[in-house]
């Protein structure tokens, strides 16, 4: 809201999350990613970024990140019967029905988690061919990986069957917390209105 020199996000629960922040945290990270970052990223590496930091935690006192709900990501992916090709070539998926929307974003989340962490435990390594994607160096990810997106969909298979889960020791926080509160009902409706 540059009028307001301010950022807003509203969110209402969303019956569909895995955890109750899920939405919040997911959207959080396309804030990230589009203010904080000078490139034109496709719209599923942007939702399967979201979808894969979004369900980061913290667990004795370490930050856990990549944990994937296998069963729900393929259930999502078989339910939609959406193709992988489908998922590479998508640009707004807005108008989509349910089914094929959800498997969108369960390709997205498979396939950037396989990008991202896919290599640490022996795979082959997919992240040089993502910057040759988006360097425009290669006209698509299958062609900058050398692989078709059939074979690519066959390596997603095989890597939700067993993906990696990466864990770091957590930073505490500072002793001085920034104070927060919830707004009230009349502010909720005017943040609404004002956005």
């Amino acid at each position: 809201m540059p009028s307001l020199d301010e950022n807003l996000m509203v969110v209402g629960p969303d019956p569909n999350a895995f955890a109750p922040w899920d939405s919040l945290l997911h959207e959080y990270v396309h804030y990230l990613l589009r203010t904080r970052l000078d490139v034109n990223l496709p719209s599923w590496y942007d939702e399967g970024l979201s979808g894969m930091l979004s369900s980061a935690r913290l667990e004795d006192g370490r930050v856990v990140v990549g944990e994937l709900p296998t069963e729900a990501l393929r259930h999502g992916i078989d339910e939609s019967r959406l193709s992988l090709a489908e998922v590479l070539e998508a640009e707004d998926v807005w108008d989509w029905r349910r089914e094929r929307t959800r498997g969108f974003y369960d390709w997205s989340r498979l396939l950037v988690h396989r990008l991202a962490l896919g290599h640490l435990d022996g795979r082959e390594d997919w992240r040089a061919g993502m910057e040759r994607y988006l360097a425009d160096d290669a006209p698509s990810l299958p062609a900058a990986l050398g692989q078709t997106a059939q074979g690519m969909a066959r390596e997603l298979e095989r890597y939700l069957r067993d993906p990696v889960t990466v864990a770091h020791a957590a930073t505490p926080p500072p002793e001085t917390a920034l104070p927060y509160r919830c707004l009230d009902a009349s502010e909720i409706v005017e943040r609404v209105a004002l956005a």
